[in-house]
């Protein structure tokens, strides 16, 4: 472009620094609000929620787990499409070891099914 006007290529420079200042911004600000630092609905603190989910059955924390990883790996395709390829990588790694874990808390819960009781 040329400007015949310095006022006007100003004006121009002024708007063009606000519009990437706000896409940046809204950007930012996106990114931010998909990831709450509080889990909706929840009002207590995170060692609060741990020991929540801790003393629920091991089937269930096992199925807890099993959603968890899901939602990881949902995550890092989500990534991988948005060409974050390494944080992609680093989700699928976490969701492998979740999937662990379930299977882990699943023998857990077949070892001490037959001394649970109906309370």
């Amino acid at each position: 472009m040329v400007y015949r006007d310095k006022k006007v290529k100003t004006q121009c420079f002024e708007i063009m620094s606000f519009l990437i200042s706000f896409y940046i911004f809204h950007n930012i600000f996106q990114i931010m609000s998909k990831h709450p630092t509080q889990v909706e609905g929840f009002n207590g603190s995170l060692e609060e929620l741990a020991s929540s989910i801790g003393n629920m059955t091991y089937e269930k924390v096992a199925e807890f787990t099993e959603k968890y990883a899901q939602d990881i790996q949902k995550q890092a395709y989500d990534d991988l499409l948005r060409g974050h390829i390494q944080l992609a990588e680093q989700l699928y790694l976490i969701s492998d070891d979740l999937y662990e874990a379930r299977k882990n808390l699943k023998k857990a819960w077949r070892i001490c099914k037959p001394y649970m009781t109906d309370d």
